[in-house]
C-alpha cells in the first residue's frame, strides 16, 4: 500500500494543550487530534488518506503528517512576563526539559 506524508505546522499552545490542528490530505482537509504534549517531529498516522493502491484502488494508503510546532515570534512584553513565569514554575517543578 502506498503512503503520503507532510508537515503541519501546530501552534504551541495547541501542542501544550493538546486539541485538534487541520491538516491537508489529497482528498481534502480534516481536523487531526493532537495530544497534550506534543513535540516537533510527532508524526500522526490518517487511515486511509494516502495514495489509492494499484491492486485495487478503492484501498488508499496511509497519510503521515510530521508536527511543527509554530513558535510565537512577536510577543507583547506581558506575553513574554508570562512565558518567563512559566519557565520558572516548570523548572521549580521539575517538568523542565534540558536543550
Amino acid at each position: 500500500m502506498s503512503r503520503t506524508s507532510l508537515i503541519s505546522s501546530v501552534k504551541h499552545v495547541t501542542a501544550v494543550f493538546g486539541g485538534e490542528a487541520l491538516v491537508k490530505t489529497l482528498y481534502g482537509n480534516v481536523m487531526c487530534k493532537i495530544q497534550p504534549g506534543t513535540q516537533s517531529g510527532t508524526k500522526i498516522r490518517l487511515r486511509g488518506k494516502g495514495i489509492p493502491s494499484m491492486k485495487n484502488t478503492s484501498v488508499k494508503g496511509n497519510q503521515y503528517v510530521s508536527v511543527q510546532i509554530e513558535v510565537p515570534r512577536n510577543l507583547t512584553p506581558e506575553a513574554q512576563r508570562k512565558l518567563k513565569e512559566f519557565e520558572a514554575l516548570t523548572k521549580r517543578h521539575g517538568n523542565g526539559h534540558a536543550a
